[in-house]
């Protein structure tokens, strides 16, 4: 003989919490249209993922923020000679000299990958660079394949001599599921082209238009 389930219904339970959303413009946007009544009730803010640098207080308050992330994570502290390194990876991350970034996840991975280097229990200048170098290799195939094309001849960039309509540029690419940008030199034909205006006046100028394409 089969017995039923016993389903007893969930009594409910008075809740007092407080909810918090996080995520970027675009999320918020979609969940305010799934929840427009939910949004209008929620109270809204903003918060900065980096530091703009007006004078030498904010450096002052941007190295604070790293040595307590540093004493947070139980690594080591840096010494003076790391800072100038540090600086100059976190502006290349930010893309503005007159900024440096905030994000506990970006500065962990710096110093818990240093820290792998310290030396008397410091995260030095040579611990940093020894993380970095490190960190290419790891992530450096595409680079590294690229660079094999151009010296197989795949890639054909011409370097001498001169081509009437002709450029060389490098393209920064994002490649799905790669953590940074990779450059990728390039040929570019240009020509131009010409085309009268329609103006009342009989004193109409020629416009020149350029127009850059990818050499094929």
């Amino acid at each position: 003989m089969k017995h039923a389930r016993c389903r007893s219904p969930i009594p409910p339970m008075p809740l007092e919490l407080r909810l918090i959303v996080v995520g970027d413009r675009l999320g918020l946007a979609d969940f305010h249209e799934m929840e427009p009544e939910i949004s209008e009730l929620a109270m809204y803010g903003e918060y900065e993922e980096e530091l703009q640098l007006a004078d030498d207080e904010d450096m002052v308050l941007w190295c604070g923020h790293v040595n307590t992330l540093a004493a947070e994570r139980q690594l080591p502290a840096l010494a003076a000679d790391a800072w100038p390194p540090l600086l100059t990876q976190a502006v290349r991350y930010s893309g503005d000299c007159a900024s440096l970034p905030l994000s506990p996840t970006w500065l962990g991975q710096q110093l818990s990958e240093a820290s792998l280097y310290a030396e008397e229990g410091q995260i030095t200048a040579k611990a940093l660079d020894a993380a970095l170098t490190t960190r290419q290799w790891r992530e450096g195939y595409l680079a590294e394949r690229m660079q094999d094309d151009i010296e197989l001849g795949q890639i054909l960039i011409q370097t001498e001599g001169e081509v009437v309509g002709q450029i060389n540029g490098l393209s920064v690419l994002d490649y799905p599921g790669h953590p940074g940008s990779v450059g990728e030199p390039s040929a570019s034909a240009v020509w131009c082209t010409s085309a009268t205006e329609n103006l009342p006046t009989s004193n109409a100028k020629p416009s020149w238009a350029v127009i850059c394409t990818p050499k094929a």
